[in-house]
């Protein structure tokens, strides 16, 4: 199920497992040992976080993509995934004005 916080609320989440600084194994390490699973993009520098398996039992699919500098430590977060649908809707609005 879609996690039932937005982006920021679950940045928050993360970083408070992770915080800005952290080494990128250590990052991961403590995001696994928490119940986040992710995977790096096809650079080294950005890891998506996908699924968190919460204590209850639940799965929430996450937003969330972690920016590592090149020395390995955590720097950012950002969305993952680009929110577009409001561009589209935007745009088939102004096909149809007059």
């Amino acid at each position: 199920m879609p996690a039932p916080l937005v982006f920021e609320e679950q940045s928050t989440k993360i970083l408070e497992i992770a915080p800005l600084g952290t080494p990128k194994e250590q990052a991961i390490r403590q995001l696994n040992e928490a119940g986040i699973s992710g995977d790096f993009s096809s650079s080294p520098s950005i890891y998506y976080c996908d699924l968190w398996q919460r204590e209850d039992g639940t799965q929430w699919h996450l937003n969330v993509a972690l920016l590592f500098k090149e020395d390995g430590t955590l720097y950012k977060t950002r969305p993952a995934q680009a929110d577009i649908s409001w561009e589209q809707e935007a745009s088939a609005t102004e096909q149809t004005a007059p």
